[in-house]
């Protein structure tokens, strides 16, 4: 969740690859790149109590229909694979995620792990404010963007 990124209460994405990456799985292609903030998976039940607000926030804030707007970018500070579901609870302080959430991802498509990215975020100082192209859809881990 970007708001939750931005604000210090997550300093970790985890990711297990998305379904146009064909059975490749995630691969941290970058070191730094901007958060491109989406709508689709998002899901209210997913998120801790604490955050939920910050969930309700950026729906709020979710721009017009066709446009996205880009507020961050994240330089990537180390990466590692979590390969036992025991892990996940040791890194519960460095996201918003309900404890399900990582375990439906870890044993989902790509087999058995997610990738760990501790992340240092740097908010933009005028926001991107850009269409959104049909080359940004779908359940992708990287997009290249369009200015």
């Amino acid at each position: 969740m970007v708001r939750a990124i931005e604000r210090g209460q997550q300093d970790i994405i985890l990711r297990k690859g998305g379904i146009a990456e064909e059975g490749r799985g995630f691969e941290a292609a970058h070191e730094r790149f901007f958060l491109f903030p989406t709508y689709f998976h998002q899901q209210r039940a997913g998120i801790r109590e604490d955050f939920e607000s910050l969930f309700d926030e950026a729906m709020r804030a979710r721009p017009p229909e066709a446009r996205i707007v880009v507020t961050s970018w994240v330089s990537v500070e180390r990466s590692f694979i979590i390969e036992r579901e025991s892990d996940l609870g040791a890194l519960t302080t460095r996201h918003v995620y309900k404890p399900h959430v990582l375990v439906e991802r870890f044993h989902g498509r790509h087999g058995k792990a997610l990738h760990a990215l501790e992340i240092d975020v740097h908010v933009l100082k005028e926001p991107l404010d850009l269409p959104l192209l049909d080359v940004y859809a779908g359940c992708r881990s990287w997009v290249e963007l369009e200015f």
